[in-house]
């Protein structure tokens, strides 16, 4: 329950640069539960009746993160996105050249915290924060 909580509306920060885009890769039980790319008003609501941009279901979905911009993900099956199966990644425009490897932290991740107006603050995670908790993984790919 209390990793639970620490993945609720987290929010990641990857770099992102001319050539090289991000990939997310989401592992699951096929029928147990689902990825979708949602709407920033979906994903705070959890009603995927509408702002569904994109439906996963194979159990070990890619997706390619090609912008720099904010992407929101929550799983549909009932209740488990209110349960915080659901988070967002903003993907940045790199300054660099060179993009910095996603390194393993050691330890735990810190619980997100909270502003005054309810709104999580965003945190960065490295790749093993998401194999751990998540079940998603970030390798790097190729835009050709």
């Amino acid at each position: 329950m209390e990793q639970r909580r620490k993945l609720r509306r987290v929010v990641s920060e990857i770099q992102f640069q001319r050539r090289r885009c991000a990939c997310v890769a989401f592992k699951y039980i096929k029928g147990q539960h689902n990825t979708y790319e949602v709407t920033e008003s979906t994903f705070r609501s959890c009603d995927t009746s509408t702002g569904v941009l994109a439906k996963h279901t194979s159990g070990n979905d890619q997706v390619t993160l090609t912008e720099a911009k904010k992407y929101w993900f929550v799983c549909s099956v009932l209740g488990h996105c209110l349960g915080g199966m659901r988070f967002g990644i903003t993907v940045k425009e790199s300054n660099t050249t060179e993009s910095p490897p996603l390194a393993p932290q050691s330890g735990s991740p810190a619980p997100p915290q909270i502003n005054d107006n309810g709104a999580q603050a965003t945190r960065g995670l490295s790749r093993r924060d998401y194999l751990i908790l998540f079940g998603v993984s970030i390798p790097s790919c190729l835009v050709w």
